[in-house]
């Protein structure tokens, strides 16, 4: 039976490199970001066909406000890829976390997760 000692085992060949613990999350985060790139190119697409008007408007105390009216609706999927992107940034740092306590030393590491606390009272002790 092949044991590791940090290696990737590939068989029973040890492989040379070193198993980093922060490869998933970084993977995790990498996604995100193309997400988040996907994302800021679609809506460049949409705004550059000016799916807007502009208007002006006279507040109570006479002050005149720009607005943009949109007269097209904002995709569906807008939604989606936002969530895919939040997602993958969250589990990198759920994954961040983990891989944290694993070199730490944590007797229990599936406990180290995010958010690390379930409020900002408790997280700040």
């Amino acid at each position: 039976m092949c044991k590791s000692s940090g290696f990737l085992l590939l068989g029973c060949l040890a492989m040379t490199r070193k198993v980093d613990p922060f490869e998933s999350p970084k993977r995790r985060l990498r996604r995100g970001k193309e997400h988040t790139r996907r994302l800021e190119k679609r809506i460049a697409t949409f705004l550059a066909k000016k799916p807007y008007q502009r208007v002006q408007d006279v507040d109570t105390e006479g002050v005149t406000i720009h607005a943009l009216k949109f007269t097209r609706n904002f995709p569906d999927s807008w939604a989606d890829s936002a969530a895919e992107a939040l997602e993958a940034l969250r589990s990198a740092l759920d994954q961040t976390g983990y891989a944290t306590a694993v070199i730490g030393g944590a007797v229990e590491p599936k406990n180290a997760y995010f958010p690390i606390a379930d409020t900002a009272a408790k997280g700040a002790m």
